[in-house]
């Protein structure tokens, strides 16, 4: 899929609040260039689409979207974009590993946290039961 429509899709299909905590990401992530607050504030995802592909190039655009994806725990959203746009992130440890701060590598047996109850705990763009993001997304 073309990247600029992967992104307008994906915004698309976040919630008005996961929008906004984008947006909010976007002005606050500290990598460079940086994205000015007036380039973002009262947009729309069409305008957010646009502020992404004029600051970033087509491939950085998809991976900073995924990056504050993940930042917001929205990991399937962020797969799903990479997915769709066959990007691969260049950040070690950034976006290719969306499941980072889910990692129960290192923690006792009898402190880790289920599956499901971790997907509960999610900042709602993960639906629990949901078997596929396409299925979220049609709940939505």
């Amino acid at each position: 899929m073309d990247n600029r429509k992967a992104i307008k899709l994906m915004l698309s299909n976040l919630s008005k609040d996961n929008f906004e905590h984008f947006c909010h990401e976007l002005v606050n992530r500290k990598g460079k260039p940086q994205v000015l607050r007036n380039r973002v504030e009262g947009k729309s995802r069409s305008e957010i689409t646009e502020v992404l592909l004029s600051t970033f190039d087509d491939t950085g655009a998809v991976q900073v979207a995924a990056e504050l994806l993940n930042e917001m725990e929205c990991n399937k959203e962020a797969d799903q974009l990479l997915a769709d746009t066959d990007v691969k992130c260049s950040e070690p440890g950034s976006s290719n590993n969306p499941r980072r701060k889910l990692s129960q590598r290192n923690v006792p047996a009898e402190s880790r946290v289920s599956a499901e109850s971790s997907i509960q705990q999610t900042s709602g763009c993960s639906q629990f039961g949901q078997s596929s993001f396409k299925e979220c997304l049609q709940l939505s």
